[in-house]
Order: C-alpha cells, then structure tokens, then sequence
C-alpha cells in the first residue's frame, strides 16, 4: 500500500469515529442514568413576603418558606437563616429567625425583627436578602435573591430626573430640585477640567429641607456625617438645604470611586479633600488667610500626617483643607495642568502615600512641600525670622550709627579745643 493511500484511509477512519460517538445515543443514555442516580436537592422558596420598618426604629420581616421535595423524598427544615447583604458591604450578615411549621407539610412560616438603634442601617441603603434553610438530613438549601431600598420614609419624597441624574425633596417646588441638578452638572464639568473622569451611570440626590432634619437621618442611621455616609460606589448624595456646600466632595468621592475601584482607598486625604476643594471654588480669600496666620504662628500641618486622615476639630481640619487645595494649586501651576492628574494614576498601583507622590514627581513630598512654602510665603517671615529681625537691626544700627556719632563727637572735641 502506498504512503497516500494510507493517509487516505486513516483520515477516513477518524471522520467514522467522530460521526459514531457524536451521534449515538449511548452518551444521552448515561447522562439519564447518571441524573437518575445523583442525590436530589429540594428547592426552597420565599412566598407573601412582607417587609415594613420605621426609619431609625424598627425592621420587621415575615415570610412564607416553601419547600418542594425532588422525587418525591419529603425533607423539614430545622433552622432557618435570613441573609442581608448592605450594597456597599462585601459580606451578608447572617441571622437565625423564627420558624413555625405551617398547616401545610411543606411550608413555613419565619419572622425576622431588628431595631435600628442598636443595629442600624445607613439612609437610602439598597438591601439585598434572601433566605437559608437546614434540612434534617444537615443538608443547606437557600432561595433567590430579593431586594428593597431603606429609605427615611418619615417623608414622602418627590422626585425629578433628567440624564443620569435624580434628584428627591419633600418640601418646596421643582425649581430646588432643579436648581440642583444645574449646581451638580456644573460641578462635574470643573472636575472633568481637573481629572480624566466620566459622568456616572446613575446620581441620586436626596434634598433635605433643614441642616437639623439631615443631621437626624444620619445619626438614625449611625453615621456621623453626609461625607462619611455612603460607600461612593452606592452613587447617593446626601444634602440639605440652603447649605449644600457637601456635594462637591460627595460628588468626587463617587466620580473617583467609578474610576480608581478599589484602588479609591489609596488616595491620600490631602489629594482627595484638597480636589474637592478645588471644585467647591472654596473662597481663595478665606483659605490664604487660614495658612498665613498659620505660618506665622508654625502651626502648619506636615502634609505627611495628612495622608490617612484629617484633624478631628473644626479649626485643625479647616486649615487642613485650605492648605490641600493651595498644595494642588500650586502642583497645577508648576508641574502642569496634567499634575493632578498623573498623581492619581500613580495611585492606582501605589498605596502608599509619600512613595506614590515621589514616583510622579521624582522628589520627596516633604522637598515639595518646602517648595510650596516657599512659594506661597516667600516674601513672608516665619516667627523664628520675626522674633530674630528687631535683634538683627539693632546690630545693624549700631553698627551704622556708633561710627557715625562717634565721629560728631569727635569734631565736637576738636572744634572746642
């Protein structure tokens, strides 16, 4: 036989091959026989369920557990489990709940109660639950995913939409909620000046009618202020009203969070805080007042402590923020309109503060500090120089004026003699 003619016929008898194990029905049937002898696994279901809470006080669940036995194996629960998942939050919190067999062999009944001033959730948190139960025979089944959104619903909220963009108030007319929505797209144009950023997907806005009404809906739902509220990847803004000066910050924290990921953690307070200060336009007048009078008294804070966080008082973290944004303004103006932008990329691979900042820029933040310093206060004195400068001029008009009076003395004695 030729070296061609076998060839032939080799290809010919793997083409037969691959048409009999592709075709046959043998696969199928042990595929069937395979199904027909694994362990079965009951599904279980949650039916007529009701959620009802009061913000800030109290979160009641109750629900109906259906279990529907495979090939007709009967199975019963012996404990039930609810989960809640926090959006934001990388893990459920699990809760043992009640169980009560109902009239029929299959179905339960569960009931879940929480107070809120003990365990309490963050305002506007989308929630997801669902249900786990143990069978007698140790075995975990668990039903699908379910949702609902924990509003203060100790208002009725109104609403307007447009673009990407919605924004709730209970009191007043449209024209606030609109007013709003320009001040928001206003805000996210200067940030796309300063940053390569995109809109998001989705903004909601929440619009309190007094400072007072704002302060109580999140020390209800236990955090302690606007900024510190949401995880930035829930796109939730939290304002009152006249006083909306947090929405730049929580519009950044957020338009940041959509781009950096998890890498968001690795910014540094001074670059975060000192970018939002920088779009809420804070007056330029009242921050280089804030920094002088701190040169002046040597009180200005080392921008290698503002890394993690900020002062805790008033006056401290006030002065922390002017200083961040006449830091970054002076990186803009001297290192390049793209500064700030290539110091928020490095962040993106480096965590830790000083390192990120002297891979950008090859020198130390401590050395860019005293440059700006340097450059803001250059033809001002320290203390130490002004404590120092009545010394120094008194030597210099001693030295200055005793050779010269000694002189008129001098003719004076000659002129008599």
């Amino acid at each position: 036989m030729s070296r061609a003619r076998f060839i032939h016929c080799l290809w010919l008898l793997i083409v037969v091959a691959v048409c009999f194990f592709t075709f046959s029905p043998f696969p199928s049937s042990m595929a069937q026989a395979a199904s027909s002898t694994a362990p079965s696994t009951p599904t279980l279901d949650a039916v007529n369920v009701e959620i009802d809470y009061t913000y800030g006080k109290e979160l009641t669940l109750h629900a109906g557990l259906l279990l529907t036995p495979q090939n007709n194996e009967n199975s019963t629960i012996k404990e039930a489990f609810l989960f809640l998942q926090l959006e934001g939050d990388a893990e459920a919190q699990q809760t043992s709940i009640q169980l009560k067999q109902a009239d029929s062999s299959t179905q339960w009944e569960v009931s879940y109660q929480r107070l809120l001033a003990k365990q309490p959730i963050p305002p506007f948190t989308h929630i997801n639950y669902w249900f786990g139960a143990l069978l007698d025979d140790d075995g975990l089944v668990v039903s699908k995913l379910s949702s609902f959104d924990y509003i203060d619903n100790r208002y009725t909220w109104q609403s307007m939409e447009a673009n990407f963009v919605k924004v709730y108030w209970y009191e007043g007319n449209i024209q606030l909620a609109q007013e709003v929505y320009h001040s928001t797209l206003e805000t996210l144009t200067r940030a796309k000046e300063l940053l390569d950023i995109t809109s998001p997907s989705s903004l909601n806005i929440y619009l309190y009618a007094k400072e007072q009404e704002l302060q109580s809906a999140l020390q209800l739902g236990g955090v302690k202020s606007a900024f510190e509220n949401k995880d930035p990847a829930l796109q939730v803004i939290l304002l009152s009203f006249p006083s909306e000066s947090n929405q730049p910050r929580q519009l950044l924290r957020i338009l940041l969070h959509q781009r950096l990921g998890k890498s968001y953690s690795n910014l540094p307070y001074w670059l975060n805080e000192g970018l939002a200060a920088m779009l809420e336009l804070y007056p330029e007048a009242q921050a280089k007042v804030l920094i002088q009078k701190a040169y002046q008294r040597s009180t200005l804070i080392p921008f290698e402590g503002l890394c993690r966080s900020f002062p805790q008082d008033t006056s401290g973290s006030l002065l922390a923020y002017a200083q961040s944004a006449s830091f970054l303004q002076y990186l803009s103006r001297e290192q390049g309109k793209d500064a700030l932008e290539r110091l928020v990329q490095s962040y993106t691979q480096e965590a830790h503060c000083e390192r990120g900042f002297e891979k950008t820029f090859g020198v130390s933040l401590k050395q860019m500090e005293l440059r700006w310093q340097k450059d803001t206060f250059s033809n001002k004195l320290t203390p130490e120089e002004e404590a120092r400068q009545p010394y120094w001029l008194f030597l210099l008009a001693a030295l200055i004026l005793i050779p010269l009076l000694s002189g008129v003395m001098l003719g004076v004695l000659r002129n008599r003699e």
